[in-house]
């Protein structure tokens, strides 16, 4: 079986490298500019983990976008579409957490 290219953003939580390097299906990127993150899908890199989007990120191997955020709003959603790329994002992740500090800043 081929290894996924994954290309991890420069700004990217901690751990999040760690844990993707423990995957061995995963070949791991991790360039130290955007400029890196744009060379490294034009070399074939199928999937992008990222807070940040930049037009200059589409690229034709790409088919995967990991946000790493909640929102979508900064992603072309049609453009992604039409190029097949699916995007998947953090919405949700901290819903649990918010409602339960907004509960205890009403009891407080």
């Amino acid at each position: 079986m081929k290894n996924i290219q994954v290309v991890l953003h420069p700004q990217r939580p901690p751990g999040v490298e760690a844990l993707l390097r423990q995957l061995p299906q995963i070949e791991l990127h991790t360039p130290s500019d955007e400029a890196g993150v744009e060379r490294a899908l034009d070399a074939g890199a199928q999937v992008l983990a990222t807070y940040v989007w930049r037009e200059t990120f589409m690229r034709p191997s790409l088919r995967w976008i990991a946000g790493m955020g909640a929102g979508f709003e900064q992603y072309p959603l049609q453009q992604l579409a039409s190029h097949d790329v699916v995007l998947t994002t953090a919405a949700g992740v901290h819903a649990a957490c918010v409602a339960e500090h907004a509960f205890a800043l009403l009891l407080a």
